[in-house]
């Protein structure tokens, strides 16, 4: 993904059906039996956040080999196929616009009914509490941000995609693009050299960042999605490697993405929902 990130997102769809899947599929049967020896101590329940841990999971159920539940919580808006599986006893989507999307695929795949239940992001307290205007300020101060509205770009854990192009375009808008390229120093230091906007490293004061922002783009996907919307004023899904294009086009109500906090004497944030960006 690092190396040659425009292949992520065929390699994806790829797995969605066909010969991709069926691939995958004899790969996770061949360590079903790993997995048994990684869960140990049986216990009360297993619950799984990444969909090929669903797969090896339900096929444990399936099999009989794992006798107690197993939870699947999905994290993407777009629900890609490989996140269901019939041996999965529940299937928690943390928005209604998901709902649909996993009954569809559930009434494809078939097999034994599965509970599917729509709940809340899961999500840290820090990302909703309210922050000192004060502190906001000093915080936006810090980042140079000379009064413009600021764009805090994600880039997931190893700063894939256009992410440069993506600052030189917000740039370009009259943003200050504040971008976190988490373990990549030659991003951070190509975002550096822009002259305009911060790279940050990997930083632990997300909850901060995004309390700060006017607008976030990334391209993480997943509970990225959820921590923009809960934190900052807009999320905005940038046309990056490895986002899906369903994950692009599932979008809110522009009451369910515009959640800004309007600072005086900035301008107010935008309202649309999860949108491709050029």
């Amino acid at each position: 993904m690092r190396n040659t990130p425009k292949l992520w997102g065929p390699v994806l769809d790829s797995c969605a059906d066909g010969l991709g899947a069926r691939s995958v599929h004899a790969a996770l049967d061949r360590l079903t039996r790993r997995t048994m020896a990684l869960i140990g101590d049986v216990p009360h329940a297993d619950v799984s956040t990444y969909p090929l841990v669903s797969q090896l999971l339900g096929r444990l159920r399936v099999r009989g080999e794992l006798r107690v539940p197993v939870i699947s919580y999905l994290t993407d808006p777009a629900v890609h196929p490989m996140w269901w599986h019939p041996g999965v006893d529940v299937v928690l989507v943390p928005h209604r616009c998901m709902l649909d999307q996993t009954r569809r695929l559930a009434g494809r795949r078939g097999g034994p009914p599965t509970t599917i239940v729509e709940t809340a992001a899961a999500l840290p307290r820090s990302l909703t509490a309210a922050r000192p205007p004060a502190a906001v300020s000093t915080l936006r101060r810090q980042l140079g941000v000379p009064g413009a509205v600021l764009a805090l770009d994600t880039a997931g854990s190893v700063g894939a995609g256009p992410v440069d192009r993506t600052a030189v375009d917000l740039a370009s808008w009259k943003a200050w693009p504040v971008v976190l390229c988490a373990r990549n120093e030659r991003l951070r230091r190509r975002i550096e050299a822009l002259g305009v906007g911060r790279g940050l490293g990997w930083v632990a004061e997300v909850p901060d960042l995004l309390a700060a922002a006017d607008i976030v783009v990334h391209n993480a996907g997943g509970l990225a999605c959820w921590e923009a919307l809960a934190a900052a004023p807009c999320g905005e899904l940038s046309r990056a490697p490895g986002t899906r294009r369903g994950q692009r086009r599932r979008s809110c109500t522009p009451q369910e993405s515009h959640r800004g906090r309007h600072r005086a004497g900035q301008p107010r944030p935008c309202s649309f929902g999860w949108t491709a960006h050029h």
